[in-house]
């Protein structure tokens, strides 16, 4: 008798295991069922290979055996002879994993390829610069032209990425397939002194290889203390985005604490696609006075990201956004009623917000404009009020992140909370008193993780855990491990079922430290 499951039943189940938290292991599993099995888990396992540090020298080893089989650009060179006595070249791979892969980043093919050179041969081997960067570039090449790659990250301050024209439009490689690109642009200044003008050259040549993407991100490398790089490089990226034929998703992030002067890349991006954007993402920069209109005559715009901004200014208040279902504002310099005419032109198609800083003028735009939210995350410094969260009649999930004390707890207020909800993470300061009337007034409800930074009441707890039966909860708690003792505090990450038993900060404290003696 024939399978019930078709290949392609088997495959849309698989799809849904990789968004588990077991997605690894369920996977890997699969590939001992049967051949059938194994063929079809192989592709998901070997989509996002680099995204897997740990396991990156096993990757690069099956990479190497696949490029010495089905690709011969190095046949020819003298370091071979390295690899062919670690007879990484004369391994016969199973399936074409080069085929596979869908997410590219040159930094991470760096690590993996530097990681897998040291475990082979030590990280002291004179060769090993010379070899590392040449088979970088080689298997680069072979998932150019052998992959379907879906996205791509370069990195500038990694030295093969340079080598895109000459990889792209060599005849050979698939980049139709690429559809998302991310650039990442380092510290200008600790480069030499041509470092800009190269960027420059390197993004007019990419404006001739990728015209069709659905999405690019512009943004300062973590490490890097400077925006000078992408301010200095305006006029280009101004050309990439416009050279675009129908951008879906725009990002420009700059660096960490700092404002990118961004006005003429912004305004330049959504003039040229404000008929096709559906996501737009502006974190850490400085509008410098852009009128709110650019982003309201994006008439597809389903999501709007603008963290840690400021600058905006000149809002229409006869706009309205049609379709605009998710928007974050958090740690904004906006004044209170930029951010509140924000929300009204967002309006009843607003299902997803991310915001901080609660003031009473937002809260009543909340549940008078968007009362269709049913996804809430609150983040900010001042302390919060909640009496207006239970007028969110369509509220199914909720979030706390890093907010300050929680005050003004109606108990009366949170218990009509209808009991569908799920409060998935609080990160907050709670003292004693607030913790008590925290936990019982929201004894109904469910949430899957807290984690509260307690006050110095806590004493000397280092890294402990504890499980209550009885409340079915799981407590951890550690110390901030800071070098000044006025400055440390103790966090507590609890995760908790719903329970009968109502608990209280002495009844947490005492069996803590009855489990850490």
């Amino acid at each position: 008798m024939s399978s019930v499951f078709t290949d392609d039943i088997i495959y849309e189940i698989f799809k849904l295991l990789k968004d588990t938290d077991v997605y690894g292991n369920s996977l890997y599993s699969c590939l001992y069922v049967n051949r059938r099995f194994c063929v079809i888990a192989a592709p998901f396992l070997w989509k996002t290979t680099f995204q897997k540090e740990a396991k990156s020298n096993i990757f690069i080893s099956t990479y190497i055996s696949c490029l010495n089989k089905r690709f011969h650009g190095w046949q020819n060179d003298n370091d071979r002879s390295l690899l062919l006595s670690g007879r990484f070249l004369t391994m016969s791979p199973l399936f074409e994993y080069e085929t596979y892969l869908k997410e590219f980043s040159f930094k991470s093919l760096n690590k993996a390829v530097n990681h897998w050179f040291d475990c082979e041969y030590g990280s002291e081997d004179p060769k090993k610069k010379t070899i590392t960067s040449k088979l970088e570039f080689y298997l680069f090449k072979m998932f150019a032209e052998k992959s379907a790659l879906e996205s791509l990250a370069i990195e500038l301050d990694v030295e093969n990425c340079w080598k895109i024209k000459e990889v792209f439009l060599g005849g050979s490689s698939r980049v139709s397939s690429i559809k998302n690109l991310s650039i990442s642009f380092p510290t200008l200044t600790l480069k030499e002194p041509r470092f800009l003008s190269k960027v420059r050259r390197f993004l007019r040549e990419l404006k001739i290889v990728f015209q069709n993407l659905d999405e690019v991100c512009f943004f300062v490398d973590e490490a890097s203390d400077s925006n000078d790089l992408i301010s200095q490089s305006s006029v280009e990226i101004i050309s990439f985005v416009q050279n675009q034929k129908n951008l879906k998703g725009f990002n420009l992030i700059g660096g960490e604490d700092k404002f990118l002067p961004a006005k003429d890349i912004i305004t330049s991006s959504l003039k040229a696609h404000a008929n096709s954007l559906i996501h737009l993402n502006v974190d850490n920069v400085h509008f410098s006075g852009m009128s709110f209109s650019f982003f309201e005559k994006c008439c597809k715009l389903e999501l709007l990201g603008m963290g840690y901004c400021k600058g905006l200014h000149n809002m229409d208040p006869n706009a309205k956004f049609s379709n605009l279902k998710k928007l974050e504002l958090s740690l904004n310099q906006f004044q209170p009623h930029i951010t509140a005419s924000i929300l009204k032109k967002a309006g009843e198609s607003l299902v997803e917000l991310d915001i901080d800083d609660v003031s009473h003028e937002i809260s009543e735009v909340l549940v008078t404009y968007c009362t269709k939210i049913e996804t809430l995350s609150i983040s900010g410094k001042t302390k919060l009020a909640l009496p207006w969260l239970s007028k969110l009649r369509n509220l199914k999930r909720l979030e706390f992140m890093q907010v300050a004390e929680m005050c003004n707890f109606n108990e009366s207020e949170m218990s009509v909370l209808p009991s569908n909800i799920k409060i998935k993470k609080i990160i907050t300061e709670l003292f004693m008193t607030e913790f008590d009337c925290f936990y019982k007034s929201t004894q109904h409800l469910d949430f899957s993780l807290v984690s509260i930074i307690f006050s110095p009441e806590v004493k000397d707890f280092e890294s402990i855990s504890y499980e209550d039966p009885e409340s079915s909860l799981e407590i951890n708690i550690g110390s901030s491990g800071g070098t000044n003792p006025a400055e440390e505090y103790k966090l507590i990450t609890i995760k908790k079922k719903r329970s009968d038993v109502l608990l209280n900060f002495h009844y947490l404290s005492e069996k803590l430290l009855a489990k850490e003696n």
